[in-house]
């Protein structure tokens, strides 16, 4: 059973909301158990075993962690929408819950948006910090409930190492059912992931 520090993170998320938030979803990107349930397609292959480099470490957690890109190099240069995107299926229990994602700030612009159908749902902006860092931003919302397919964009420019690694690098999701968070309340819980 692969147990990593995201996993302990949720439980401690849970734990600090007082019992106020369970795990409706988790995604182990890159570990094919993990992944036959979530119905992902136009992926990049599982990192960093594929392409070699340091993704941020990914290799060295305890035990070494996996990810894929949603714009690999397989996939179109920037030439139009829905040509640098990858789908994957959550399970939503209809309530407001909070969708989070363990994914790469790396040397490319990592900025990418969240689709549900037609809806863009949000966007993160990569900061622009240097070098190779994990962070697990989110955002609350009230998802239908059952299995959805969501779409991850990646929206920005194409880096120099992109032919061969690819961008945006995702090594988990999770979705979590905070069932009284307001945006204060976050905004202290946000830095357990980090």
């Amino acid at each position: 059973m692969k147990i990593n520090r995201s996993c302990c993170i949720a439980v401690a998320f849970v734990f600090v909301l007082g019992g106020a938030a369970m795990a409706a979803d988790f995604v182990d990107i890159g570990n094919p158990t993990s992944e036959a349930t979530h119905f992902m397609s136009s992926w990049g292959p599982v990192q960093p075993g594929f392409s070699g480099g340091t993704w941020g470490g990914i290799g060295s957690w305890s035990p070494p962690g996996t990810c894929r890109v949603i714009w690999g190099p397989n996939d179109q240069s920037p030439s139009g929408p829905g040509s640098w995107d990858a789908f994957i299926t959550l399970n939503f229990s209809g309530q407001s819950e909070l969708l989070s994602f363990k994914h790469l700030d790396g040397l490319g612009d990592d900025s990418f948006e969240v689709w549900m159908g037609t809806a863009l749902l949000w966007t993160y902006t990569d900061p622009g910090t240097p070098g190779e860092t994990w962070a697990t931003p989110g955002f609350i919302f009230t998802f239908p409930p059952g299995p959805q397919v969501v779409r991850l964009e990646a929206i920005g420019q194409q880096w120099s190492g992109w032919p061969t690694y690819g961008q945006c690098a995702f090594a988990e999701i999770s979705v979590l059912n905070p069932v009284a968070v307001d945006a204060s309340t976050w905004g202290g819980v946000k830095s357990l992931f980090r």
